[in-house]
């Protein structure tokens, strides 16, 4: 399944707000961080763009929490970092122009160390194929990860590690109902990669 700079555009949009964030995520695919010296109306409409598909987020949270949704910017650190699994298909992207989502995922973890890194972008298409609204409990990946014989804390820990998925927290009644009825902690996927993976599997 190959990634290129059309898919990208057809996924986060063609206005001018997102073809700046795209270009952002490019130019910085290489060092991981977007700074942002002041926000000014148009910068806000980037940075919204850029958080709403999990391209980059603010590099700060609420007490430290690992969740996307407790991200902020700083009043004096106005830094976004890009999750690695993006630095990986974007600095592909940034070289020559496409890239294998395959290719990208297995690289990633093989990088890390991972025995058979072949087995993860399996893993990640059968992980997003049990999402609902773009979440995912985490009873749903450890019986895809056991599939695979792998333990499912250790593929949940690397997978969050990626930026593939993040931790949840959330207080709406979808939300809750979604908790209670798997009974498990919830993830949240990474929005860019899941309308990816979902153009690229029509």
């Amino acid at each position: 399944m190959e990634i290129d700079l059309e898919l990208v555009r057809n996924v986060v949009g063609r206005d001018e707000f997102s073809e700046r964030a795209i270009g952002l995520v490019l130019e910085n695919s290489g060092n991981g961080r977007i700074e942002f010296e002041s926000l000014t109306n148009d910068d806000f409409e980037v940075f919204l763009t850029l958080t709403h598909f999990k391209l980059a987020l603010p590099v700060n949270s609420i007490n430290d929490s690992l969740s996307w949704n407790s991200r902020i910017l700083n009043a004096t650190t106005k830094k976004l970092e890009i999750p690695y699994i993006i630095r990986f298909i974007f600095s592909e992207l940034r070289r020559r122009g496409k890239v294998s989502f395959e290719k990208a995922v297995i690289e990633y973890f093989k990088a890390i160390g991972e025995k058979r890194p072949e087995e993860f972008p399996e893993i990640i298409l059968e992980t997003y194929n049990s999402a609902e609204n773009f979440l995912v409990c985490g009873n749903e990946i450890t019986k895809i990860s056991e599939k695979y014989d792998r333990d499912g804390g250790v593929v949940i820990s690397e997978l969050k590690g990626a930026g593939i998925i993040s931790p949840f927290s959330g207080c709406g009644g979808s939300f809750q109902a979604y908790g209670k009825k798997f009974g498990s902690p919830v993830y949240e996927v990474n929005r860019f990669l899941y309308e990816v993976v979902k153009v690229l599997n029509r």
